[in-house]
């Protein structure tokens, strides 16, 4: 049985998937299996998997019947065919640094973690470091640290101030909510993240790259309809925090601002959507913002410590909301 079992889920990468696999075959461990699921690609992507799995035994493949529109479905389907009891996840346009396997399971081995997670470095479309947004993440961050999972969970909400990708243990992912059980978002692996992190024993850090390649062209860079999913996925973290961390934390005050931050991100997409989608489907977009604000200003958390501006714009009055964020929506258009 491998050691590691890579879990790779691929969608038209045919631009950045060879690269991603000759990061793993240039390894200096090689004892792996890398387990790649198609989700119904469109371009050239699954001939380029086909020939490596062709060349190298150690990487399998799976091609879904039609496309799902989220790397949830794909990724636990990798998931679940892996036979290693550790993974790393690798997204097929990202790449590993070359010692990096090897390095993840000598960490390991030193702290006993459950999960020991990568530096994270953006890499742009040809694959050059983005040096300032690389570094500022890992600003005097203590790399030999090991945390309990509510410590490192607390570094995730608000801002991402580590990494979430690494060496997991397999009954990390088995503790997980399947995604027969809920609703695959396109960004449920912001969910799921941080509940392999809470579940952990031990959290572990090392500094070596993941190279996370930034794509112009991918969802959260986009004008999409699926990022109002984000909605659905806040919510969910939201519990996952109440249930573990009591109201005295402060850990709720940096969720109720990602709470509210996801929110407004989805309401200044909606007014710029507003000519270009039908009027049904906005007033439907509008409602979906309506219903997570109403249980964004009912969080329990009382304590505020925001702007006096954020203050002025989170009433209790949705028409309020709407009014204010479209004036200074207006404001903005003005200005350019």
């Amino acid at each position: 049985m491998p050691k590691v079992s890579i879990v790779m889920p691929a969608y038209n990468s045919e631009k950045y998937i060879t690269h991603a696999l000759n990061s793993l075959i240039n390894q200096t461990f090689s004892d792996w299996e890398c387990i790649i699921v198609d989700d119904a690609s469109t371009d050239g992507t699954l001939k380029i998997i086909k020939e490596f799995s062709a060349k190298d035994p150690r990487i399998r493949y799976k091609i879904l019947d039609s496309n799902t529109g989220s790397a949830k479905v794909p990724r636990d389907t990798a998931i679940n065919m892996a036979i290693s009891d550790w993974v790393i996840f690798l997204d097929s346009d990202d790449i590993l640094e070359s010692n990096g396997i090897e390095k993840l399971l000598q960490r390991q081995d030193e702290t006993g973690a459950d999960f020991i997670i990568l530096r994270i470095s953006q890499i742009n479309e040809d694959g050059d470091i983005n040096t300032e947004k690389s570094n500022s993440r890992y600003k005097n961050f203590d790399f030999s640290q090991v945390l309990t999972g509510k410590e490192a969970v607390k570094l995730t909400i608000g801002n991402w101030l580590i990494g979430g990708f690494g060496l997991i243990n397999k009954k990390l992912l088995s503790n997980r909510k399947s995604f027969s059980e809920i609703f695959h978002n396109y960004n449920m692996d912001e969910y799921d993240t941080r509940q392999m992190i809470i579940s952990s024993e031990k959290v572990a850090f090392i500094n070596t790259n993941y190279y996370l390649r930034i794509n112009p062209n991918s969802i959260t860079r986009t004008l999409n309809i699926k990022k109002f999913q984000t909605l659905y996925t806040n919510d969910l973290i939201k519990k996952l925090v109440e249930d573990n961390f009591e109201q005295i934390d402060s850990i709720h005050e940096k969720m109720k601002y990602q709470y509210i931050c996801g929110i407004l991100d989805c309401r200044k997409m909606l007014l710029k959507l507003k000519r270009k989608i039908e009027k049904a489907k906005y007033m439907e977009l509008d409602t979906l913002i309506r219903k997570y604000y109403k249980i964004f200003v009912s969080y329990k958390h009382k304590t505020w410590s925001l702007s006096l501006i954020k203050v002025i714009l989170y009433t209790r009055y949705y028409t309020l909301f709407r009014f204010t964020t479209f004036l200074l929506f207006e404001i903005r258009k003005l200005k350019k």
